[in-house]
């Protein structure tokens, strides 16, 4: 179903979006996600989706499933939309055109929200370009290295999941 999303305070069930809910014709719209819900990657995508209160489709991609089929592809659906068969996957159609757009790479999908919807920003308030990227320059590596640490890990111990 359609997700709006929400960041919720630690033990809370309900709080108000960090943005107002997107006006009725945004630039772009119908958003799908396609998704696994154990991705690191997918989980920043649905960060930024949520600090921005953009409503989306999920489309789940069941990872595990196909990991224990011992399947080392995903589905031809999904692959079609991005050949190097990796999640996450974001759908969305340009409203001045009606052009459906496939984003894939979450740090690319991230950049393109921040740009598209750039309410709640992403960035410290009143980042210049250089702190921007001051931003990027030391929080990319970290979260791929230590993201990329844990995926190796959860990849050594799949089967006993």
């Amino acid at each position: 179903g359609t997700v709006t999303g929400k960041i919720l305070p630690a033990g809370s069930y309900s709080a108000k979006p960090l943005v107002p809910a997107l006006k009725a014709t945004p630039a772009y719209h119908s958003f799908k996600l396609h998704s696994y819900w154990r991705s690191t990657a997918s989980w920043r995508v649905r960060i930024t989706l949520a600090m921005k209160n953009v409503p989306y489709e999920m489309v789940p991609v069941d990872l595990m499933k196909l990991a224990k089929d011992n399947v080392t592809k995903i589905t031809p659906e999904t692959a079609a939309l991005n050949p190097m068969e990796q999640i996450p996957i974001l759908e969305f159609v340009e409203a001045s055109t009606g052009t459906t757009h496939v984003l894939t790479q979450s740090v690319a999908i991230m950049e393109f929200l921040e740009e598209a919807f750039p309410s709640a920003s992403i960035y410290p308030a009143g980042a210049t370009p250089i702190l921007r990227a001051r931003v990027r320059q030391v929080g990319w590596p970290i979260l791929y290295t230590v993201l990329g640490g844990i995926r190796i890990l959860l990849c050594q111990n799949l089967h006993n999941i």
